[in-house]
């Protein structure tokens, strides 16, 4: 806790705005302590969380929220030939 708190005070000295943990599930009771220091969840993927804590209280948050899907993009084109033209975002 101790040096996570120290850690917070050396981002507010540098005027960063954020800070971002990443979290293993191996070390998950250090969430605790980060949710008691003021970060919260931002996402967790496989084995993973990943929490912030934006840092300027004056100052609305800027974090993203975390994207829950993809939008795909494509497009068909049809010219005066009747020549078809088909773009598809590659996955």
């Amino acid at each position: 806790h101790n040096k996570l708190e120290a850690t917070i005070a050396t981002a507010l000295q540098l005027k960063k705005t954020a800070i971002w943990i990443t979290v293993p599930s191996s070390r998950a009771r250090l969430i605790e302590e980060a949710s008691k220091s003021g970060f919260s969840f931002h996402h967790a993927e496989g084995h993973t969380a990943t929490l912030s804590k934006w840092l300027l209280d004056d100052v609305e948050s800027r974090i993203p929220t975390y994207a829950t899907h993809q939008v795909g993009v494509g497009a068909v084109v049809i010219n005066a030939k009747n020549e078809i033209l088909c773009v598809r975002e590659k996955r």
